[in-house]
């Protein structure tokens, strides 16, 4: 992408700075029609440039259809190299489906609370009882409504999903490659033998104690999680 291609992210009209995201959706390349037509609804930030990624980097990489840890990572690795960066990296899963609203209260709780981290609540899709993916250190099992927090309250966590999230590009300058790896791996350069196997846990991670990221779930964002081969909602 060129340097002037990249001025329409960040633009200045007054004394107004618009919002800018880079819209980057994980994909396989078919999404079902319950997340294309909740994506056509989704609102955004107020004047708010976006650039969306979805199958070629301006770097001619392809990450359609590429194992998703590495997909992100090298999404994150593009957007270092841009001369101007966005504001937020917004990751949206192609089985998320998010009320209008969701991205908007996610981007202005973002900004309001300086979170470098900030995603919304959604549930893993398991035949057992759901679990939110809201999990501190220390800690067994997740964060429990109505005990470890209120409903609406937007909580620190030290494991944030990635399939609908923001992300502030500044915290990767702070952090060693790989940003993103899936699979069962120790983590290098942490203050303990730290092992992670999914490719938001090794991100929230090394965001941590590599960028001493703020990093948040929003639980007044609560977003489905659809199962695409059985259709059924988490």
């Amino acid at each position: 992408m060129q340097v002037e291609e990249q001025t329409n992210l960040v633009d200045f009209q007054g004394s107004h700075k618009r919002p800018a995201f880079l819209y980057a959706m994980i994909t396989f390349g078919m999404i079902p029609v319950e997340h294309y037509v909740a994506a056509l609804r989704l609102a955004r930030p107020l004047n708010c440039r976006m650039e969306l990624m979805i199958d070629k980097l301006p770097s001619m990489k392809t990450v359609k259809s590429e194992e998703v840890g590495h997909a992100r990572d090298l999404i994150c690795r593009e957007v270092l190299s841009y001369a101007i960066k966005p504001e937020f990296i917004f990751f949206f899963g192609d089985d998320m489906i998010p009320e209008w609203w969701h991205l908007v209260k996610l981007y202005e709780e973002a900004v309001a609370n300086q979170w470098d981290v900030l995603s919304a609540l959604y549930y893993v899709k398991q035949d057992e009882v759901p679990q939110p993916i809201l999990w501190r250190e220390n800690m067994n099992g997740t964060l429990k409504e109505n005990i470890h927090y209120q409903p609406g309250e937007v909580v620190i966590s030290d494991i944030a999903g990635m399939d609908f999230t923001l992300i502030r590009p500044e915290i990767l300058e702070k952090m060693t490659p790989p940003f993103f790896r899936t699979g069962l791996e120790q983590i290098p350069n942490m203050p303990d033998k730290y092992w992670m196997h999914t490719e938001d846990a090794w991100f929230c991670r090394k965001a941590k104690y590599e960028a001493n990221a703020k990093i948040g779930v929003h639980t007044g964002v609560r977003v489905a999680h659809l199962d695409i081969s059985t259709g059924e909602v988490y």
